[in-house]
């Protein structure tokens, strides 16, 4: 999937912000049963901010090909990454919807298996 480029920075979208802002609204929902239909409308929209977190995320890498990069914007967007894959998980287990996404989990388990035997090696990235 390609990307464009983005020229109109005043009406942007910030997702890394926007999922950052709808995982803090959960939050302060808390355990309160008053508030279940709202927790899982959040919910649906930090999936959707997460998604577009992905999206930022390959034009970033596509941006490099043009631009070069750097070992430290590698590392960063890998770790980047690496946290949506999680926040995925974590969602998919609030979300109550009786359904666990399995396959995300052991995809996700098995990265984690896999980068840990090899973080000490610069061929891996």
């Amino acid at each position: 999937m390609k990307t464009q480029s983005y020229d109109d920075f005043n009406d942007a979208a910030y997702p890394f912000l926007e999922q950052n802002r709808l995982v803090n609204e959960y939050l302060l929902l808390g355990e309160n049963v008053n508030y279940t239909e709202k927790k899982k409308n959040i919910l649906i929209s930090v999936t959707e901010a997460l998604h577009n977190c992905n999206q930022s995320i390959l034009w970033i890498k596509e941006q490099r090909k043009k631009h070069g990069t750097s070992l430290a914007q590698t590392y960063i967007l890998t770790r980047l990454q690496q946290q949506i894959d999680r926040l995925f998980i974590i969602v998919d287990v609030l979300d109550s919807d009786s359904r666990f996404n399995t396959e995300r989990f052991v995809e996700y388990f098995k990265t984690v298996v896999k980068n840990e035997n090899r973080k000490n090696s610069l061929k891996e990235f």
